[in-house]
């Protein structure tokens, strides 16, 4: 977690990123470097080994080339002495071994002519062995000994010489050996060929001692350019053997020498001397190059071999002298460029990562600070007061910059969340403070309401019980008219029927004396309800403005005490409705007392006026007709009282619903207040754990 969090952080992103970018490109400098070193290196070793095998090519050349002078030397002599008519043996012999002897590169001089080419006297001369051969053609074999003077050899060799002796007795039938490819190759090939000739190394016993050699032989030609004989000298290779094979170019390199028909010259290895070339050998390769005289380079074995051709004179041939140099050391150059450049290319590297690791840091301090205070934004306890020093306007500047503004937005923003979350608060507090009052007068209200609806229940009963006595006494009213009808028939028994009346209206009179004192009860009943309903309305007031400072968690309240208001509105009016009612019932009442009352005293006298009662009954009549219309009157209205005291009644116990409603609904409106409440202070909590 600790390196992937490290892997986050943007300076080493951008200091791994630029390190790999830096790397990548000293890789790419060091490697062209390091190949144009390597090509350069090849090159120069290149044209070091190839001006080396020239210049020992040059040397070889040289040497080889003033060793042709001598037998063109020797021939020029030799035809001289010829063309003056001198071609004298002796004398012949005697200029070839004084030019041997001023001759130190070559172990030998001789020359062989045609049959009778030199002085036509070789008859003479075909016993004269083993100087001549049977043949008796003029030949002489000069070498040195081992003082270095220039001494008459023989150039056949014993077992040769010993076959002359088959042919004493005809030499003419003697067939020489150098007339024949193979050990005459010496002879044979020059003539052959009709030119100058280098041969081939061959070994040869030269004094005593085998060599190998090869002859630098030069073609002498008559007047006609016929081929008349050769002059030649004997190169010994083992002093070019000496010479080059001990070289070794960069200490482990070597030189070899490589003749026209593929012959090992010099060679590091001497038991290759005079041995064709390897045919499964990589030089092998690149012999038809060798006798066209090309030059050529080839690797093997750890080792370039450079070769360049040898002209011998005007022989037409080419040897080949190849340097064979380590390609450890031709690359030796490039290795230490390229090690030299890895080392500089390092620490080069080392102080540019330093330096742009440092650089980095410097460039990024800001965004860390800035991220350290993003991050305790995050956690919930920023430091909103504080801010990024802008050093600069570049990229980081302009951040940290907007940043800072961004903090300062944040600083304003969360003081006036501050300030909102205390005065939501205190309003809470306020509005819980009213939905208590609000709870306990809807409690009052349900209270009252439910000793309303019992007091209401009562008037109800007793209206009830009114309209009973007044239907009833609607009835006796009606008999009284009837009776007043019938009054006139039977006077006679009115005495005792007015008595009876008189009872009876006594009876009534104390009756609708307590109709009053009812109706007394119910006006206060009703004056306690109509004062329940204006307090109700005021509460409902209360409530409504209380709801609307509360915005839009106080709508379904308002809504409440507007249906609250309402019905104590329609309370009210009702209530009115009922006392106009009840003190109506009441006027009626006190007056039935009063003709009950009037009734009754004429009741009590009409036994004294009974004889008087004829002349007073229609009166009568009329009066217990108003009568029987006053209590039809006073029935209706007790009846209507009566249907008034049970809608009263059912309206009251709907007021007495809607308080209990009212208190459910103020205390949810509590429980949404606390729970308000507890938010502002959560939120009070959290702006309070930034610092402002």
């Amino acid at each position: 977690m600790v390196g992937t969090q490290k892997w986050g952080r943007l300076s080493t992103r951008i200091t791994v990123v630029a390190a790999g970018a830096v790397f990548v490109g000293f890789a790419a400098m060091i490697g062209l470097i390091v190949k144009m070193s390597y090509e350069r290196a090849h090159e120069a070793g290149y044209k070091q080994a190839k001006n080396l095998a020239e210049g020992y090519g040059h040397q070889v050349a040289g040497d080889i080339n003033r060793a042709m002078e001598l037998p063109k030397h020797l021939a020029q002599v030799l035809q001289g002495l010829r063309g003056a008519g001198s071609a004298d043996r002796k004398l012949a012999d005697a200029l070839t071994l004084k030019l041997l002897d001023n001759s130190p590169q070559v172990v030998g001089l001789w020359t062989l002519w045609e049959p009778d080419a030199f002085d036509g006297r070789d008859d003479a001369y075909r016993l004269d062995w083993p100087k001549q051969d049977p043949t008796g053609r003029y030949n002489i074999y000069a070498t040195k000994n081992q003082a270095g003077r220039a001494t008459a050899d023989v150039m056949m060799s014993k077992d040769r010489v010993a076959q002359f002796e088959a042919y004493r007795a005809n030499p003419e039938a003697y067939q020489p050996d150098y007339e024949k490819p193979g050990w005459g190759d010496f002879y044979y090939t020059p003539k052959a060929r009709n030119r100058d000739t280098i041969t081939e190394p061959f070994p040869y016993e030269v004094q005593g001692k085998m060599l190998l050699e090869s002859s630098l032989a030069v073609a002498i030609r008559d007047a006609s350019g016929r081929f008349a004989g050769l002059a030649a000298a004997d190169l010994s290779l083992e002093d070019l053997q000496k010479r080059l094979g001990v070289i070794r170019p960069y200490d482990t390199g070597f030189v070899q020498l490589v003749s026209a028909g593929g012959l090992y010259v010099v060679n590091p290895d001497a038991s290759t001397l005079g041995k064709p070339v390897a045919k499964d050998g990589a030089l092998a390769g690149h012999l038809d190059k060798l006798k066209a005289g090309k030059p050529f380079v080839f690797q093997d074995g750890g080792f370039t071999h450079f070769f360049t051709p040898i002209a011998i004179g005007d022989t037409g041939q080419f040897w080949s002298l190849g340097v064979s140099v380590p390609d450890a050391a031709i690359t030796a150059a490039a290795v230490e460029v390229r090690n030299s450049a890895i080392a500089i290319g390092i620490v080069a590297l080392a102080l540019i990562l330093a330096a742009l690791f440092a650089v980095v840091r410097v460039l990024t301090r800001p965004l860390n600070h800035l991220a350290d205070t993003m991050e305790g934004l995050a956690s919930g306890q920023g430091d909103l007061t504080a801010r990024i020093e802008v050093a600069n306007r570049d990229e980081i500047g302009r951040t940290a910059d907007a940043f800072n503004r961004f903090i300062a937005s944040l600083h304003a923003m969360f003081a006036d969340v501050r300030e909102q979350s205390a005065a939501v608060s205190r309003a809470a507090a306020q509005l819980a403070a009213s939905a208590d009052e609000v709870r306990v007068a809807s409690a009052q209200q349900s209270d009252a309401a439910s000793a309303t609806a019992a007091g209401v229940e009562q008037v109800t009963v007793s209206v009830q019980h009114i309209a009973d006595t007044a239907g009833q006494a609607e009835q006796m009213a009606r008999d009284t008219g009837k009776l007043s009808d019938d009054s006139v028939r039977v006077v006679e028994r009115v005495t005792a029927d007015i008595g009876r009346i008189n009872d009876t209206m006594h009876g009534l009179a104390g009756r609708m004396n307590g109709l009053g004192q009812r109706s007394e009860q119910v006006t206060g009943i009703v004056q306690v309800i109509k004062d329940i309903a204006e307090q109700t309305n005021l509460l409902a007031l209360n409530a409504s403005i209380e709801a609307a400072r509360a915005g839009e968690q106080g709508r379904g309240f308002a809504v409440v005490a507007d249906e609250v208001r309402n019905l104590a509105a329609r309370t009210a009016e009702a209530t009115v409705k009922i006392s106009g009612i009840v003190t109506a019932i009441g006027q009626d009442t006190n007056e039935a007392v009063l003709e009950v009352q009037r009734t009754s005293r004429l009741m009590s006298d009409s036994v004294e006026v009974a004889r008087e009662a004829n002349g007073t009954m229609q009166h009568v009549r009329e009066r217990t007709g108003d009568l029987v219309t006053r209590m039809v009157d006073i029935a209706a209205s007790t009846r209507e009282q009566s249907s008034a005291s049970v809608e009263i009644a059912q309206n009251v116990e709907r007021i007495s619903g809607m308080a209990q409603a009212n208190g459910e609904t103020v205390a949810e409106v509590a429980a949404a207040v606390a729970e308000l409440t507890q938010l502002s202070a959560k939120l009070e909590r959290l702006v309070g754990n930034f610092r402002l």
